[in-house]
């Protein structure tokens, strides 16, 4: 055991400072503030329901309604038992979650009310609580989650038994995501040499030490979670850790790999004591496929009524600003790897590619940046039309044609040209399982700030975890990219 040794190689940002009983109870604390989150979030949307059906209209509000207070137990209940008080769920998850935990309880409580004899709730008003109550508490429960974060109060502290590629792959994704709730402040390396750590740094030089409880460090007493990659981690603390557990957590995290599959949706399976992990295939399913195709179409159709009007406004704008057709059609690549035209409003002056070419021969730096983002933040091909078009991604809505025709989705990995194919690799198959979207998981993470290899990347983490709840999830988070203008060019 003396081979191990434990560096933090890794900034110490809050747990070592804080007071034991402090740190302690990190994960309490965390579940109490998502408590209270839901409380306020069902509170307000009643409020809100309540106010919108009476006293909008001057109507006295009968005092029948403040009998839901009878039900929010229930509220406490249902989230407890769906795990929504666990800090480390993804955001796709917790809507999933918060979703069916919500319609489950209005469910209960809109029956218990009924059954009453004190009188007959406005179905208006639970429908537009119900609605409410969605709507609010994941956006409350993120807002909550950025204070905390700021005020350096989110986050346990955590140990990464594992200091190889993956591990440090693993925890500079929890540095870079402390709302997933996990502080790491050291990692455990089993390699025999002394590893150079920074000034500040908690280190810990021999594993026996995690033995001998009485000896451990005060601010070590208080982790509660570790991390164990077990690919970098030596039999012998793996055996100390998972098979005799002479050394403790109250959670233990395995990572078995590095390899990248749907780990979204993924669930353990027990087969006579041995774990195994089944693995969901949702792009294999054709009712979920189907589901995602009729919910494009109906929300589609449910704005028309607003789109319609809006194209025929941008249609003249661009008419005005620049000779030329209103639509501009490019080649990429679909469904099955087939080609099809890609719609969009032009918002480039005639002869951009030529132009385009000149411009970067004479920018080098700018040349440089194009060939990693294949973007430019100050296009010199733009009109005055295209500019505004493209900081709102205005320009992007006559593929709403492609997504009627059935050749695109509202959510997807973006089409790429076909000359792009090799910057797929081994995801190229996933691709061609699936529709490709207005919108997807890299439009929301940066657009134009994100590097090329990171969009492929995060559009394979798109079709290896796709779902409908993602797909929402996407779409909700869309409208907030596009308004605060993240990533636009």
């Amino acid at each position: 055991m003396n081979e191990e040794t434990i560096s933090s190689e890794i900034e110490v940002f809050s747990p070592s400072i804080r007071s034991v009983d402090w740190t302690r109870n990190r994960r309490t604390l965390m579940s109490l503030m998502l408590v209270l989150t839901d409380l306020i979030a069902i509170n307000l949307a009643w409020v809100i329901a309540v106010f919108l059906r009476f006293t909008f209209w001057g109507w006295e509000t009968p005092g029948l309604y403040e009998s839901y207070m009878l039900v929010l137990p229930f509220s406490f209940l249902i989230n407890l038992s769906s795990g929504l008080y666990n800090h480390n769920l993804s955001q796709v998850e917790e809507l999933q979650r918060v979703s069916k935990s919500v319609s489950t309880f209005y469910l209960i409580g809109a029956s218990i009310l009924f059954l009453s004899k004190e009188g007959t709730i406005s179905r208006l008003v639970v429908l537009l609580a119900w609605m409410g109550t969605i709507v609010l508490t994941p956006f409350l429960r993120e807002l909550m989650r950025t204070i905390m974060v700021r005020l350096k109060l989110w986050g346990e502290p955590v140990i990464l038994f594992g200091n190889g590629q993956l591990g440090k792959e693993i925890a500079d994704y929890l540095k870079c995501h402390p709302k997933m709730g996990y502080n790491p402040v050291c990692i455990v390396d089993r390699r025999k040499e002394k590893r150079q750590v920074g000034v500040d740094k908690n280190v810990i030089h021999d594993v026996t030490i995690f033995t001998q409880d009485d000896e451990l460090p005060e601010w070590l007493q208080n982790v509660q979670t570790a991390f164990v990659i077990t690919p970098e981690t030596s039999e012998t603390v793996q055996e100390m850790l998972i098979g005799k557990q002479t050394v403790r957590f109250k959670q233990l995290i395995l990572v078995r790999s590095g390899e990248k599959t749907g780990s979204l949706w993924v669930q353990p399976l027990d087969i006579g004591g041995i774990l195994g992990l089944d693995v969901g295939q949702n792009l294999l399913s054709q009712s979920q496929l189907l589901v995602k195709r009729w919910t494009d179409l109906t929300l589609i159709a449910l704005s028309s009524i607003f789109i319609i009007p809006f194209f025929g406004l941008i249609g003249l704008l661009i008419k005005l600003d620049s000779p030329g057709s209103v639509f501009y059609k490019q080649d990429r690549i679909g469904y099955g790897g087939k080609p099809f035209k890609l719609w969009k409003f032009r918002s480039m002056c005639m002869g951009a590619d030529q132009k385009l070419f000149e411009f970067l021969e004479n920018n080098p730096d700018l040349k440089a940046e194009y060939e990693v983002t294949h973007k430019l933040k100050n296009d010199p091909r733009l009109t005055r039309v295209g500019k505004f078009m493209r900081k709102f991604s205005i320009d992007e809505l006559p593929q709403l044609i492609n997504v009627v025709k059935g050749e695109m989705s509202l959510v997807g990995p973006r089409p790429f040209l076909p000359y792009e194919i090799d910057f797929y690799k081994n995801c190229y198959t996933l691709y061609t399982y699936v529709y490709p979207g207005i919108t997807g998981l890299w439009q929301i993470s940066g657009r134009s700030n994100v590097s090329y290899n990171t969009r492929t990347d995060l559009d394979e983490y798109y079709l290896r975890n796709w779902s409908i709840w993602m797909d929402i999830h996407i779409l909700l988070r869309t409208f907030w990219v596009v308004l605060r203008r993240d990533g636009a060019c």
